[in-house]
């Protein structure tokens, strides 16, 4: 009996891990009025221009209307194995096969939500396998989920299953390390964090680099000798290889695609300083993301409670003091990383980043969380009121030093539902630390703020990308009409000629619609398309901005006909706004 009241209560904690961030996920795109609870699209920024169409062409591929090897709805034509690499690998984008082309937004919307949950689930798996299975461990794995990371880099979709895999990368780890032998969880979450993202993770086996070694010489697991730290690092190395190999057919395809695309490679180590360093933790206030990924901080926030048991980490003076300096050593050199410019290169894979500079943003909102819950499991060996009272001086100070400089991240608004956030969070835990009876609420009581400061920094955080939400440009009726229309157009002129040819619009959703409604385009944009394609079409008299290339009023009739472009639509409304070549 005790057995089975222990299985329902594990049971329950894990439903809950992955069911409250899902449904916090949910009703931020209630709130936001999103399709299809609303009518707003919820396409924005990059996922509008790009990604959605990529995920037309990944449906078109298995629906048999084009191919994934090699495809004509691309500029000249071109292979596409190391672009589905880059960018259609995350298995959560089979959800949206069940979707139409005219309901993508919809699809997502839910996908995003179902990918929230397992956010939650993961990181509650790997707090669990570490420090038993507590109730506790919802507050913090509702955070991961709810991250400042994932709603800033909410167009990003394909970014998404990486960074999901991460708890269960260094679950792993740590199973790895005290067992000693290769761990099966370690090995396929790095393959699938790379097959899924090769760029995210990259900046994942950095992260987990940096923290085995913090691990190996911080005492948090026992060693005989420095003979078995060496035998498990080799472990560590040949395992993590290993996982590398599997990924391996991902890789090549990406490196072969990427070999002739332009990048902004550096030419030496500039150590110049990205961002005003005392500013850098006003990403930690609620609502401080201002819809701006490119110009601004990194993207930090992780929730108040977990800052708060992140202090009470290092003030506790039950937990080592190596482990403790180990830990803030991890801190600093992920705040170097973003800081130093040459560091953050080095992150991005010794390229400059084209817009949103501090992709590795979440490793900081992760290791906070990771240490926060470490402080949370020990609060009640070394709590003292007193430090409870120099953290409320510390959050004034710097609310006040960010107030006096300007500083347009945390503004007033933020101050004051953070601070709000952690009077509350603090009287909880001082309430906690007095009587046993009063745990149970005050853990209760930490979820509920927990809940609501996600609820409201989602909110506020997607908010933040659209200006006019309500114009037609945002709503799904206008992304439903422009899909319907042009797919009958196109439709229309493939029933009448069967011959293999090039067709092209004056007019266009995004630089992609060749690959969403897979016909034989010469418009495209993305990040695998070689620049010596992008210059001949230049010099053949199509648009090329270096970044993409797209047909429009500045082509020839020779350029034209060279191409075999034999229709040509002017007009997105009317079946006669097409004329053949």
């Amino acid at each position: 009996m005790e057995k089975f009241k222990e299985f329902e209560r594990n049971t329950l904690i894990t439903l809950l891990a992955f069911a409250v961030p899902a449904l916090i996920m949910m009703l931020i795109f209630i709130i936001g009025d999103f399709a299809p609870f609303g009518k707003v699209s919820v396409l924005v920024a990059d996922m509008r221009y790009q990604f959605v169409d990529y995920i037309g062409y990944m449906k078109t591929v298995f629906f048999g209307n084009n191919d994934m090897f090699y495809t004509f709805s691309k500029t000249f034509g071109g292979d596409m194995m190391g672009f589905a690499s880059y960018y259609l690998f995350n298995p959560f984008f089979l959800i949206l096969l069940l979707f139409p082309n005219d309901l993508l937004p919809v699809g997502i919307v839910i996908m995003m939500i179902i990918i929230c949950g397992f956010m939650g689930l993961n990181f509650h798996l790997m707090l669990r396998a570490i420090w038993g299975n507590r109730f506790s461990s919802v507050i913090f794995s509702t955070a991961y989920a709810m991250m400042g990371f994932n709603m800033a880099y909410i167009n990003c979709i394909h970014y998404s299953f990486s960074v999901m895999m991460l708890p269960i990368v260094i679950l792993g780890l740590l199973r790895m390390m005290n067992t000693r032998r290769p761990n099966i969880i370690y090995i396929g979450s790095v393959a699938l964090s790379v097959i899924s993202c090769y760029y995210i993770g990259y900046m994942i086996l950095i992260f987990t680099a940096a923290f085995f070694l913090c691990m190996l010489i911080s005492d948090s697991i026992e060693y005989a000798d420095m003979k078995d730290r060496l035998k498990n690092s080799w472990t560590v190395l040949y395992s993590t290889l290993l996982g590398i190999g599997i990924s391996a057919f991902s890789l090549l395809s990406v490196f072969l695609s990427l070999k002739g695309q332009k990048k902004a490679v550096i030419k030496g180590l500039s150590f110049i300083r990205t961002f005003n360093i005392f500013e850098f933790f006003s990403g930690l206030y609620t609502g401080s993301f201002h819809g701006n990924i490119s110009d601004g901080l990194p993207i930090i926030y992780c929730g108040t409670i977990t800052i708060l048991f992140v202090f009470f980490y290092f003030t506790n003076k039950t937990i080592k003091l190596r482990q403790k300096i180990c830990a803030l050593i991890l801190i600093l050199f992920l705040i170097a990383g973003y800081w130093i410019d040459a560091f953050n290169v080095m992150w991005h894979g010794f390229a400059h980043p084209v817009g949103f500079p501090y992709r590795n943003s979440f490793l900081f909102s992760f290791l906070m969380l990771f240490i926060g819950y470490s402080g949370f499991v020990h609060i009640k060996e070394g709590f003292k009121k007193r430090n409870a009272n120099i953290l409320v001086v510390i959050f004034f100070a710097y609310s006040a030093f960010l107030y006096v400089i300007g500083n347009k991240y945390a503004g007033p608004k933020s101050m004051l539902i953070t601070y709000l956030t952690l009077a509350a969070a603090l009287i909880l835990i001082v309430a906690m630390n007095e009587k046993n009876r009063y745990v149970i609420p005050a853990v209760a009581g930490l979820f509920v703020l927990q809940f609501a400061d996600s609820l409201y920094n989602g909110s506020v955080s997607l908010d933040a990308y659209f200006e006019d939400k309500y114009s037609r440009e945002e709503s799904l009726e206008e992304y439903k009409d422009y899909i319907d229309s042009t797919q009958a157009m196109i439709d229309y002129v493939n029933g009448q000629d069967s011959s293999f040819f090039r067709m092209d619009k004056l007019f266009r959703r995004s630089n992609n619609d060749p690959l969403m409604f897979a016909y034989n385009g010469l418009s495209h944009f993305s990040s695998c398309e070689t620049d010596q394609v992008k210059t001949f079409m230049g010099r053949m008299g199509f648009r090329n901005n270096e970044n993409w290339a797209f047909y429009g009023d500045a082509s020839t009739g020779f350029a034209d006909c060279f191409m075999g472009l034999k229709y040509l639509f002017n007009s997105d409304s009317l079946f006669s706004s097409f004329k053949a070549i």
